[in-house]
């Protein structure tokens, strides 16, 4: 007899199994069921995907034998489709790259999680950078200084038929290599009208242009120094000082009237201020006084250490002591050739509270200051290495030749002291590099000195991890 086929009804219980399986085929990874698709393959159509730096979209080929979904490890990269049933494409939008290097992010595409495939892509850095786009200056003939920051070769266009401008410094860039830079451009007197403009172009190598704006007008009047000093007072809490200004009297040598200002033939040579005066903001504006010689800040709140600060071409004294400090100090800081004291510490145990200096940088650059005499920079978050100080035939520093202290204790460098330091300690020069995270051995210059012989477990060795 013929046996009869029984027939199942499907149930929901059929349905519900049918579907999860479906769902697995297109899982994100992080869900691993341990589903796998037969035969399953994946392949973006270029490794390596090169942006410029402008915002853009941009679609990618993606071969799949199944579906499949993409995703990026970096936010400046932003999914618009990002899945698919099969072979075509993804869809993605890069936004505009702010910095001046290139960035690089990851795209991962996956069909199931036994596997993953990558892509890269690279977003080409804006390349160079103005500090400032528009120069108002006055009729009188003068240089004007333009200070921008490129890692991209350049150029410099100035308008055409346009006599009263010229380039008188353009100095060189090195492709890869972030570095502040300054034009300079004779702007010659305004003789006959009121006012003349011109446009002048910085051209990248990687396609960018900016334009710097330059305005010559009669109705900008020319600051002086007490111009200078009246800017900063308003800008730093001036009217709450202890010690006021009077902006009214003659610009002069006045304890009463210019507390802690020096005046020299009406030019400030001097400005000093080392007990609490209530002192808070920028000092940018005393940035312009080109004849100032020292300038003395102690328990003040000062904001940091201007771009400006390289136009104080006669600065032979920096301080600026439990002051609130903080930020990297400018490059422009080696412009000042003639500075001999360098003094932004903190005290160990009395640093009034809010009052903690918190300055950054690379302490090598400070090796561009050949002069100085006094490094104190101790308690803040200098990085970077001791530079190695170039010696002559005998091995004495031809540079720093004049050292007698260097106080950079407590800063997180790296590696170990150079020859030639050793020199300067048994000429006298006393200083502290504990607690410095410095490693590797000490030579034999500085073993010889009298100074390391009294004092290398407290101020050389302590904290380090110096070996003899």
């Amino acid at each position: 007899m013929k046996k009869e086929r029984t027939t199942r009804p499907i149930t929901m219980e059929t349905v519900t199994i049918c579907l999860c399986a479906f769902l697995c085929a297109c899982q994100d990874f992080t869900d691993n069921t341990g589903f796998a698709v037969q035969g399953e393959d994946f392949k973006f159509g270029n490794d390596v995907i090169r942006l410029g730096f402008n915002e853009q979209e941009y679609e990618s080929d993606v071969y799949a034998s199944a579906p499949w979904r993409v995703k990026t490890n970096v936010d400046w990269l932003n999914m618009i489709m990002a899945n698919g049933p099969g072979n075509g494409r993804y869809k993605m939008k890069a936004w505009a790259n702010p910095s001046l290097v290139q960035r690089e992010g990851t795209v991962t595409g996956w069909i199931t999680a036994e596997h993953t495939w990558t892509q890269t892509v690279i977003q080409e850095g804006v390349g160079m950078k103005l500090n400032q786009s528009t120069f108002m200056v006055s009729i009188s003939e003068q240089t004007l200084r333009i200070p921008f920051t490129t890692a991209v070769n350049y150029t410099c266009a100035l308008p055409q038929n346009c006599d009263w401008l010229e380039l008188k410094s353009q100095p060189s860039a090195t492709p890869g290599e972030i570095k502040d830079l300054e034009l300079e451009i004779t702007v010659k007197k305004l003789t006959g009208g009121e006012e003349r403009q011109a446009e002048i172009t910085l051209n990248g190598a990687n396609g960018i242009s900016l334009p710097v704006q330059i305005v010559q007008s009669t109705k900008i009047v020319e600051k002086t120094d007490i111009d200078y000093l009246k800017d900063f007072y308003r800008n730093a809490n001036g009217a709450n000082w202890i010690k006021k200004w009077n902006l009214e009297a003659p610009l002069k040598t006045d304890a009463v009237n210019w507390p802690g200002v020096t005046v020299v033939n009406g030019r400030v040579t001097e400005i000093v201020f080392v007990t609490p005066n209530h002192i808070v903001g920028d000092i940018t504006p005393l940035c312009h006084l080109s004849e100032l010689v020292t300038l003395k800040f102690k328990h003040q709140k000062i904001a940091g250490i201007p771009e400006e600060i390289g136009m104080l071409k006669k600065l032979n004294t920096l301080w600026i002591i439990e002051c609130a400090g903080k930020g990297a100090v400018p490059k422009s800081l080696a412009d000042c050739k003639l500075l001999t004291a360098l003094n932004l510490s903190n005290h160990p145990t009395a640093t009034p509270a809010g009052f903690a200096n918190s300055f950054t940088g690379n302490f090598g650059d400070l090796l561009k200051n050949e002069a100085l005499r006094s490094i104190k920079i101790y308690l803040n978050a200098f990085t970077g290495t001791i530079p190695t100080l170039p010696l002559d035939d005998e091995g004495r520093p031809t540079i720093w030749k004049d050292l007698r202290e260097l106080y950079i204790y407590n800063n997180p460098l790296s590696g170990g002291i150079p020859v030639g330091y050793g020199y300067l300690f048994d000429k006298g020069a006393t200083g502290n590099i504990s607690n410095c995270g410095l490693s590797g051995k000490i030579p034999e210059d500085l073993k010889r000195s009298a100074f390391y012989q009294r004092h290398r477990a407290s101020l050389f060795l302590k904290g380090n991890s110096l070996y003899e």
